[in-house]
């Protein structure tokens, strides 16, 4: 199974994922996190010079929603979690 909580930051999708990981014992992957930091290593970017460039250039969201996607693909039992700067996953 495969789940996707999304919602602006401060909505509680972080929360919501966490607990629904531990209650069904699966995978996290989050937007924010581990997705939004390794695109912006393979940029060789400063976190907070990739955040700039994400708030300007709405292609990093779609650059997201892919790594999601891919990574959600390859797995079962996955929680994909992420507020996004333009809307919902």
């Amino acid at each position: 199974m495969r789940i996707t909580v999304s919602g602006p930051p401060g909505s509680g999708t972080t929360s919501l994922a966490k607990y629904l990981v531990k209650r069904h014992d699966f995978s996290l992957i989050s937007a924010g996190g581990e997705v939004f930091r390794g695109l912006a290593a393979e940029r060789n970017m400063e976190l907070a010079a990739f955040g700039r460039l994400a708030e300007e250039d709405i292609s990093v969201d779609r650059m997201i929603d892919a790594r999601q996607k891919e990574i959600g693909e390859a797995r079962d039992d996955i929680i994909i979690e992420g507020g996004r700067l333009r809307g919902g996953i």
